[in-house]
């Protein structure tokens, strides 16, 4: 018999699209405090974004699945560097792995 399916998103948790440039699709995740960004590069061409502006932190974000290669300084200075059709899952510092 299979078990009932568990919620893996809080019910607090809020989603909405961000604007990270040309052919990046990206979403941010919000819940009790703790922030996800997901980004994924739609185009042909490395494309890049800094994560600090929406994960609100200094440190270098905790990397939860995907592919990305990071250049800079930790904080406002971290620039990803997205393959085509790459993602990545980012969080702040301070979330929990779910």
């Amino acid at each position: 018999m299979n078990a009932a399916p568990t919620a893996v998103v809080s019910p607090s948790t809020e989603e909405r699209s961000v604007d990270l440039g040309a052919d990046l699709h990206a979403v941010l995740r919000t819940a009790d405090g703790s922030r996800e960004l997901y980004v994924r590069n739609d185009s042909d061409e490395v494309r890049s974004f800094r994560p600090a502006a929406h994960l609100g932190s200094t440190s270098a974000p905790r990397f939860l699945a995907g592919e990305v290669t990071t250049a800079g300084e930790p904080g406002d200075g971290l620039v990803c560097l997205l393959a085509p059709h790459a993602f990545v899952r980012l969080a702040s510092p301070d979330t929990d792995a779910h």
